[in-house]
């Protein structure tokens, strides 16, 4: 990955932004960062954890749409887990292997379209027990098609991704970057809110959701990756 010298903008959270800035440096880019959103993990009390252990236990499959969904359900897990845990994009099921173990099915696409896909085609979903963990403004996509292969789909919303609105927008061109990477739909609106595009640069989606959002700004964006997570921005940059 040749991507010495390259000058990027990062929109993640705070922590997000560490940790793609110390891969970025690591590969020799210039990089700033700016926090476009934050994230709020939900509180749950005794009654609500004991519930959804409970809904685990009795579930068939367990599955992810992103890291962060995945740190923040480990206080639902206690001992051995009998579900099959399947996870959107690779990112999301290095996370599961941290702390859960192999997961069982995994889409390379980061997108729910994906994973709906694989789990369609390889299970027999009729009146099976599925609960999804997710962050409350994800899409309802993965639900809605698994439910419309008969399963019987429990989501249950344990955090959320909010847009960061800054008191002054930011001049693009004080940050001196040439690309910028986007990693979510709510980085997309964090983007627009906080900085004033008055010069040209390359934009980045990481993904069809993100890359909507973009769209809806009137943002131009280069193509989707065809890799997930960082890899795929860094590879898509490469080929621009």
């Amino acid at each position: 990955m040749n991507i010495r010298g390259k000058k990027i903008l990062i929109t993640r959270d705070n922590e997000g932004n560490k940790d793609w800035q110390e891969k970025l440096r690591s590969l020799g880019a210039l990089v700033k960062t700016l926090d476009c959103i934050s994230i709020h993990e939900f509180d749950m009390n005794k009654e609500e954890l004991a519930e959804i252990r409970r809904i685990i236990e009795a579930s068939q499959y367990v599955i992810w749409t992103s890291a962060r969904g995945v740190l923040y359900s480990r206080k639902f897990f206690n001992g051995q887990i009998a579900s099959k845990l399947c996870a959107v994009g690779i990112p999301t099921a290095k996370e599961i292997k941290k702390y859960f173990g192999n997961p069982y099915l995994i889409s390379q696409e980061m997108n729910a379209r994906g994973l709906s896909q694989i789990i369609i085609k390889n299970e027999d979903l009729k009146n099976k027990k599925i609960l999804l963990l997710l962050a409350i403004n994800a899409s309802d996509f993965l639900e809605k098609e698994l439910q419309n292969a008969g399963a019987n789909v429990k989501r249950i919303n344990i955090y959320e991704t909010r847009p960061i609105m800054l008191n002054d927008p930011i001049l693009l061109s004080s940050l001196d970057v040439n690309h910028i990477f986007v990693a979510s739909p709510s980085a997309a609106k964090g983007l627009k809110n906080n900085v004033i595009f008055d010069c040209s640069v390359n934009v980045y989606p990481i993904g069809i959701t993100t890359k909507k959002t973009l769209d809806e700004y009137q943002i131009k964006t280069q193509p989707i990756p065809k890799y997930t997570g960082l890899e795929g921005l860094i590879n898509q940059l490469n080929n621009n």
